[in-house]
């Protein structure tokens, strides 16, 4: 994980609640059975529905924010977001953090379990971020 790429996972957060995504939790990390280390954004969007609704949402937001012409290490590959339901126990174990150690700073685990799930290392955005801002003006 590079400094551009934790920047640029907290920028697509803050874009996809300003647009008013629901999302309830994310973090960095390469979870057990992963190939790779992944974005897991927390959202009720995808429990029990359809996901191609929310990844097209997701899509937009991230063709969106590459027009702007960020820096190339701040694109997040499409293939490299993953959306759970709150209900996953990945999703679960996060939100427990959230609770227990309700940090306003992105917190870095090393290796862990969240949950039932074990993370070879994790990055965890601060529950703030997920709490819609009031619009200015």
């Amino acid at each position: 994980m590079v400094r551009e790429q934790l920047d640029g996972g907290e920028r697509l957060i803050r874009r996809l609640v300003a647009s008013g995504f629901n999302l309830a939790g994310g973090l960095w990390t390469q979870a057990e059975g992963d190939g790779q280390v992944y974005l897991y954004l927390i959202t009720p969007e995808v429990e029990g529905r359809d996901p191609r609704i929310a990844y097209g949402k997701l899509a937009a937001t991230q063709k969106a924010i590459e027009q702007e012409g960020v820096h190339w290490l701040e694109r997040i590959d499409q293939f490299g977001v993953k959306l759970i339901p709150p209900s996953r126990p990945l999703a679960r174990g996060v939100l427990e953090e959230y609770r227990r150690y309700p940090v306003p700073t992105p917190t870095w685990r090393g290796g862990s379990i969240l949950g039932p799930v074990y993370s070879d290392g994790a990055y965890i955005y601060p529950p703030s971020l997920f709490q819609p801002q009031p619009q200015a003006g």
